[in-house]
């Protein structure tokens, strides 16, 4: 549960002579000119070093000790007769009863004017953080969204220390949940991070075409499902939302209350980002068979095979623009609330509408852009 025992006797030693130093150079400041510094009432150099000491054992709890992060001990435990219903050989990486008397002992030593239950922030926020990257790379997906769900109220709560550990402990919660349940299916097929964006098993990263492996072809880009559309479109919503919120708090905001145009210009902007990245990662590199001059040359003015990447970019630049104006003058819905509804619908019309690209770059009409090693040319490759 602790870093190694001569860490931890150094890091003790060195919080009580910060202590000690701090309080006779103040004892002997008064010998000299009669008084205290103004505002000074005790000793609080050493309160650094524990917040630093929370972020070192936050660090090493999820580092060395987490089979995720580790390589080498997963792959040890994976050929060792270790089996999930057994404690970690190196130590837990969840919280354990005696994590209570060590974060306790250490509140007991906080002076600052600070309450004492900000200071777990110190040691809660790395810790989570780094429970959440390893439920995404062990695939343990409803958990980080309800990890980042509940986290999304720390800026409501954070003025109240009880509710703000409450808060606190609920993502901690929604981790421990996450990772315990994934530990049950160890040894994972893969779990680094490049290979856990809701890639299906025949994802590779290059851009090859086309790809054959085993007699048949692969996927070439990933390919979100449509648990993962909703739950990102979802909290990605709920965040603007929250900043609306906020937003409107401002008080130069507050006296154009009655505006929407501010807000809804930045909902413009960003289905206008929307559209554009959804066409981006579809034409990337990938050009129509034939140009504007071409198509008129040849009468073919629309060539099904291509411009069908060009559907959802222009129904997101349709709907994306209409539902401002009907959200906040037709219905006259609250900003946050109409901020909600608009980037949800166009983060899902973004991610989820067809083709896909998998799908796209196996059976698309287009010209192919190959760069030579040299970067000498270009080279057309005519693919359909």
């Amino acid at each position: 549960m602790l870093p190694p025992q001569r860490y931890v006797i150094f890091f003790l030693w060195l919080t009580i002579a910060t202590f000690i130093g701090e309080y006779g150079f103040m004892e002997g400041l008064e010998l000299i000119i009669g008084a205290k510094p103004d505002g000074w009432q005790w000793p609080v150099g050493h309160n650094l070093l524990l917040g630093m000491w929370l972020l070192i054992l936050a660090s090493w709890r999820t580092g060395d000790k987490n089979p995720v992060s580790n390589h080498p001990y997963r792959q040890w435990l994976a050929t060792s007769p270790w089996t999930p219903n057994r404690e970690l050989p190196f130590g837990p990486v969840l919280l354990v009863w005696q994590d209570v008397f060590i974060l306790g002992s250490v509140l007991l030593l906080w002076t600052a004017p600070t309450h004492r239950l900000y200071l777990l922030l110190a040691f809660f926020v790395p810790y989570c953080a780094a429970l959440i990257s390893s439920n995404f790379c062990i695939k343990a997906y409803g958990s980080v969204y309800a990890s980042l769900f509940i986290a999304s109220f720390l800026p409501f709560v954070i003025g109240n220390p009880w509710l703000t550990l409450l808060v606190t402990l609920g993502v901690y919660a929604s981790c421990h949940i996450g990772f315990r349940a994934k530990m049950r299916d160890f040894p994972w097929n893969d779990c680094s991070l490049e290979k856990s964006l809701f890639v299906s098993k025949e994802y590779i990263a290059n851009d090859a075409w086309p790809l054959v492996n085993r007699g048949r072809l692969r996927d070439t880009k990933p390919k979100i499902p449509w648990k993962h559309v909703i739950g990102i479109s979802f909290l990605v919503a709920w965040l603007a939302s929250e900043a609306t919120y906020f937003l409107m708090l401002a008080p130069n905001i507050q006296q154009k209350h009655s505006e929407p145009s501010l807000i809804a210009g930045l909902l413009g902007l960003f289905t206008f980002f929307a559209a554009i990245i959804r066409y981006s990662v579809y034409a990337n590199s990938r050009l129509p068979p034939l140009g504007l001059l071409g198509r008129i040359a040849t009468g073919k003015l629309i060539i099904p095979g291509y411009d069908v990447i060009l559907l959802a970019p222009l129904v997101i630049l349709g709907i994306g623009c209409a539902l401002p104006i009907v959200a906040f003058m037709v219905f006259g819905l609250s900003f946050p609330i109409g901020v909600f509804i608009c980037v949800f619908t166009v983060l899902v019309m973004a991610l989820g509408m067809g083709p896909s690209l998998p799908s796209w770059i196996l059976t698309g009409e287009y010209r192919m852009v190959i760069g030579k090693p040299n970067s000498l040319k270009n080279e057309w490759v005519q693919t359909q």
